[in-house]
């Protein structure tokens, strides 16, 4: 969609807002100093529309409904500071709901941070979004990388230009490529056929409620993980009441929008969201189902092994929140 070619020069924002209108056609936000030459950029030489908004968290949740409505992804943009602070909420509803869109938001110099600077990186990495930070050399590959890493695992994204790199001239914009998104897996052998089988069996016959029991569990965790991810990005789609069994605490943290924790004599010991059983545990059983000690527990959450993990005080696991990123 960009009316530039790599025969033309431009700024560090330039490079950003015509290799991003190659791949996505609107853009929401609100204009500040840390964002303005990027807007410009976009204004001058693509055909992405800029619909102005009047808070910056509509912005991403504008890009949010985008794709929701659509199937395509699109932007956010906002300075930084304050900024880029009020998107964060939205952003994590973004997150946790697996919707891809690019947050391009201003941020510190490259110098260092200046007295009212925040650390935006780590705000985002708090709400589930990774952010890539924009170079004056890099600019169209950390763009078009950014934008792999949202399609690829159905997250929000944040693209970072710092305020003093943003109007550097960068040279000719070169031609990026197309992010390479991972093609689907093959079942590894006779059970993830099987469970790749019923599945689909199950949805053709469309019910009002699907009960899967422990669909998942014979089947070996790279296969699995994979069919998670799936199992999550169908249900956006299908809006169906599904019913799953598992005896996998994480497993369920990571599907359930409500988890109902059994005790002995199929006595239930808990209903509620992950966020909730983790904050509040309903008794000692409950906590120690999930493996955090009640008397001294306050979560935080680590990534280890491509996962975000919430652990107590002394690093014990207290839950699986989902793939990082």
């Amino acid at each position: 969609m960009p009316t530039s070619s790599s025969t033309l020069s431009g700024t560090v924002s330039a490079h950003v807002a015509r290799t991003l209108a190659q791949h996505v056609d609107h853009v929401f936000g609100v204009m500040g100093n840390g964002n303005a030459w990027f807007l410009d950029s976009v204004e001058r030489s693509t055909t992405t529309r800029f619909t102005a908004v009047r808070h910056e968290a509509g912005g991403v949740v504008a890009a949010d409904a985008y794709f929701r409505a659509s199937g395509r992804i699109a932007a956010a943009t906002v300075t930084y500071g304050a900024g880029f602070t009020n998107t964060l909420t939205a952003l994590a509803e973004a997150a946790q709901a697996r919707v891809p869109l690019v947050l391009l938001a201003g941020d510190e110099p490259t110098s260092g941070p200046r007295p009212w600077d925040v650390d935006q990186i780590a705000l985002a990495a708090a709400v589930g979004a990774r952010t890539y930070t924009v170079g004056r050399a890099d600019a169209a590959a950390t763009t078009v990388i950014a934008i792999e890493h949202s399609l690829t695992y159905r997250v929000p994204v944040v693209l970072a230009v710092p305020y003093d790199v943003a109007a550097l001239e960068a040279g000719p914009v070169p031609e990026a490529p197309e992010p390479a998104l991972p093609g689907p897996l093959a079942p590894a052998g006779p059970f993830d056929a099987a469970a790749i089988t019923d599945l689909a069996r199950a949805l053709a016959a469309d019910p009002a409620v699907m009960l899967m029991d422990e669909p998942f569990g014979a089947i070996d965790p790279i296969t699995r993980e994979a069919l998670q991810n799936e199992f999550l990005r169908i249900q956006r789609d299908i809006r169906k009441t599904i019913v799953f069994v598992t005896h996998d605490i994480d497993e369920a943290f990571l599907l359930g929008d409500q988890v109902v924790i059994l005790e002995k004599g199929a006595q239930v010991a808990q209903i509620g969201s992950p966020s909730e059983i983790l904050e509040n545990p309903a008794s000692e059983f409950v906590a120690s189902f999930i493996g955090a000690d009640r008397a001294r527990r306050r979560l935080r959450v680590v990534e280890q092994d491509g996962q975000r993990i919430a652990v107590d005080d002394d690093g014990r696991p207290a839950g699986v929140l989902g793939p990082v990123g």
